[in-house]
């Protein structure tokens, strides 16, 4: 008895003593010194002298451009139609109203009113636009904007030719005035239909890439711009801006509620593509077009991890000793800095921040 309460006396003499020592162990190894903090990892780069530009890059659609609608005017039944694709050009008629041709003229005004010998003289710009087009078209007519016998006469003959009815006067509905030659791209009305409705719509016959762009996303972009297109082959071309739509629209939010606030409105911007043969083998595709919003060649640049804000404002830039060097700043673009100062020059090595 007396010799197992000495074992176990000393088997708990060991386990007090291991505690001891863990403990003593366990103490050490939390106050032993730890050594300085890592530092900051560092590499370096050189000024260099560079074109810098900022661009972006969005989606746009390859085709004939935004449809317009051809709604008839007067009274009438429809009596002839285009084929969609048809392409459309002066002198020729777009649709026929009770067996009669409407014919395309080019020009910027309307026919608002009936055109006819009167006491005095009917003028104005609808005047112009037909005498301008007779002209075009080979007829003896003086240039001007006043309706007279001869331009009624001259319109009489023409009239005869191409199928009217040979009245010599001209009224609305018998014309269609456009800015150039059209394409049809769709029919919305069948033979026999009322003519005073919507009857099909237009395109212009070149192709162009429209680009919606966020209205306020528009600084930097304007007419004549020159433009990087990608077409889906991969190929890159040259474009130009050739217009941006004066009319926003509307974008629809992704959930479709209604009630809840959606994207920025849009602006189409039309472009044109430099060499049409580069397109001339596309319908219609989905390309990428790269715009460049601002620029400045043969400027000092460094990367923008280069600069160091100073604590009175402004930066500098650390050279590999140590030395801080005040810089003024100009164009960021595409992660790089354009840089000027005392002592900044070209193939200057600075630090910078490793990425």
């Amino acid at each position: 008895m007396t010799r197992n309460r000495i074992l176990g006396g000393s088997i708990a003499l060991v386990v007090v003593a291991a505690l001891i020592v863990g403990i003593a162990i366990v103490t050490a190894h939390a106050h032993k010194p730890q050594g300085p903090p890592a530092a900051a990892q560092v590499s370096t780069a050189t000024v260099v002298r560079t074109n810098l530009s900022n661009s972006q890059t969005l989606p746009g659609t390859l085709g004939f451009g935004t449809a317009s609608t051809v709604t008839g005017k007067g009274t009438g039944t429809v009596t002839s139609l285009p084929q969609a694709g048809a392409t459309i050009a002066r002198g020729h008629a777009l649709y026929g109203v009770d067996a009669q041709p409407v014919v395309v003229f080019y020009g910027g005004t309307p026919l608002y009113r009936t055109l006819s010998v009167a006491t005095p003289p009917l003028a104005g710009p609808d005047v112009g636009v037909v005498t301008d087009n007779l002209r075009a078209l080979g007829y003896h007519v003086a240039k001007g904007e006043v309706f007279t016998q001869a331009l009624s006469d001259e319109v009489k003959r023409w009239q005869q030719k191409v199928g009217m009815t040979p009245t010599g006067t001209l009224g609305i509905g018998q014309l269609v005035v456009f800015a150039g030659a059209v394409r049809v791209s769709g029919i919305q009305a069948q033979l026999g239909d009322s003519v005073a409705e919507p009857l099909l719509a237009v395109t212009p016959t070149d192709k162009v890439i429209t680009v919606p762009i966020a209205a306020t996303n528009l600084n930097g972009i304007n007419t004549g711009n020159k433009v990087s297109i990608t077409l889906p082959s991969g190929q890159q071309i040259p474009g130009t801006v050739g217009a941006i739509s004066q009319t926003i629209q509307s974008t629809n939010n992704q959930q479709g509620d209604p009630g809840s606030p959606g994207s920025p409105p849009n602006v189409n911007v039309t472009i044109t593509a430099d060499n049409p043969d580069d397109v001339a083998n596309l319908a219609a595709a989905p390309v990428q077009v790269a715009f460049t919003t601002s620029g400045k060649d043969n400027v000092l640049a460094v990367p923008v991890t280069a600069l160091l804000a100073l604590r009175g404002g402004g930066y500098a830039l650390q050279l590999p000793n140590g030395t801080l060097v005040a810089v003024r700043t100009g164009l960021f673009a595409n992660g790089e800095v354009e840089v000027s100062g005392p002592g900044i020059t070209e193939g200057l090595r600075v630090q910078t921040a490793q990425s």
